[in-house]
């Protein structure tokens, strides 16, 4: 598929893909039932230098994205899961390979959603003055955290540490802790 260049899916390629980042998303979306498109949303927003997002702004990205990812993205990955090794009674050769490309599907399903929060970015909301690009990553993450009803534990924080460690690395420990730049 030809997908848009757009920074955000570059930004979410590249984070994703750095020591403990995967896992810890992965974990959080087992946990929380979370969408790691929005988890990276709100990222990538506070790196990019966007004012944090309002309670508002958020419920609205997700409610642009939600239909989308809640059908295509996750029944996607249901099949691809219920798909895992030893599932009788079909050759699993051909399960496995049909098992990859159902993978690629929902990575394109999941680009397309990127794309559609881009857009969401690109037409509502102008760069500014952003005060703290992590603080204002944090707080979008909080604001979709309580959006979902998550009151995150402590497997759920040093997750979140690991990542914004991660998005924002010339951050000091301390600083990620208490959210401040």
């Amino acid at each position: 598929m030809d997908f848009p260049d757009i920074p955000f899916w570059d930004f979410s390629v590249a984070l994703y893909s750095k020591p403990g980042v995967g896992a810890a998303c992965l974990g959080l979306q087992d946990r929380h039932e979370i969408d790691v498109n929005i988890l990276m949303f709100c990222l990538w927003m506070g790196a990019a230098g966007y004012p944090a997002a309002t309670a508002d702004e958020m419920r609205a990205y997700r409610a642009a994205v939600a239909p989308w990812h809640d059908s295509a993205v996750r029944g996607l990955r249901a099949v691809r899961k219920w798909m895992k090794p030893d599932r009788p009674p079909v050759d699993q050769s051909l399960a496995q390979a049909l098992r990859a490309r159902i993978q690629k599907l929902e990575i394109d399903a999941e680009h397309l959603e990127q794309v559609t929060l881009f857009t969401c970015i690109c037409t509502e909301k102008e760069k500014g003055t952003p005060g703290s690009k992590m603080a204002n990553a944090l707080s979008n993450v909080r604001h979709y955290f309580r959006e979902l009803g998550i009151e995150t534990g402590a497997d759920d924080e040093d997750a979140l540490a690991g990542i914004v460690a991660q998005t924002f690395p010339l951050q000091r420990d301390g600083d990620i802790a208490s959210g401040s730049g």
